[in-house]
């Protein structure tokens, strides 16, 4: 299913950064650097959040009351 929206693009655009992030990481071998782990945690919270709130408004059988998200 081809989602167009604003919150869609934002979960595609997190999950990349994310994705970079961890190839980089993992790249560089040796210690993990503490502030790349906090980035990464960072990240991986707001793209939880944004799931969350796809998933809050998906449409569900039976249902009918859930506001679409724009």
């Amino acid at each position: 299913m081809t989602h167009s929206s604003p919150i869609y693009d934002l979960r595609e655009r997190i999950e990349t950064v994310r994705l970079q992030l961890v190839e980089e990481l993992a790249a560089k071998g040796g210690p993990l650097p503490p502030d790349t782990l906090q980035k990464i945690a960072l990240i991986q919270s707001a793209l939880t959040a944004v799931r969350e709130e796809i998933k809050n408004h998906e449409v569900k059988v039976g249902g009918g009351g859930e506001l679409p998200l724009k």
